[in-house]
């Protein structure tokens, strides 16, 4: 209402690496670090753990990125932890491992997600730059690196 001049506390006690809006529903944010990933309904004014997952060491993974797809139909989120990427198609109430491709390795640095066409991921990771053409279920690498683009 003031032009984000003053900030009030929405009872999120956690420190964050990011948030991300439901595209579909501006009410419905994630947020994510410590190894969490939360998610409101109410524009922030509660929280729940969106994340109930575990890696293969048997916790919960730190994830460092996260995003909707451009339509709300999947909700994306790259950790740190050796599986690195997971989809979600109901808002964070289970999770699949995606990003089967040969070279797949390591946790995930980077997401994006384009508006223009919605199936579309990159990531960036120890394999390089990767994309899916398939939300997420499979990737191939564009590139070594993930610097610029050549």
């Amino acid at each position: 209402a003031d032009g984000n001049a003053t900030w009030s506390d929405r009872g999120l006690s956690a420190r964050l690496n990011g948030v991300a809006v439901d595209p579909r529903d501006p009410n419905t944010i994630v947020a994510w670090g410590n190894a969490e990933l939360w998610r409101s309904r109410d524009g922030g004014s509660t929280w729940t753990n969106a994340l109930r997952l575990l890696n293969s060491s048997n916790r919960r993974p730190e994830v460092w990125q996260a995003a909707y797809s451009p339509d709300g139909q999947t909700l994306y989120a790259g950790s740190i932890d050796d599986r690195g990427f997971r989809m979600s198609s109901d808002d964070g109430a289970t999770w699949t491992l995606g990003g089967q491709a040969v070279g797949f390795r390591g946790g995930v640095q980077s997401l994006a997600v384009t508006a223009a066409s919605p199936a579309l991921v990159l990531i960036c990771n120890e394999a390089g730059l990767q994309r899916s053409s398939d939300r997420g279920v499979t990737f191939t690498t564009i590139q070594a690196t993930c610097g610029p683009l050549s």
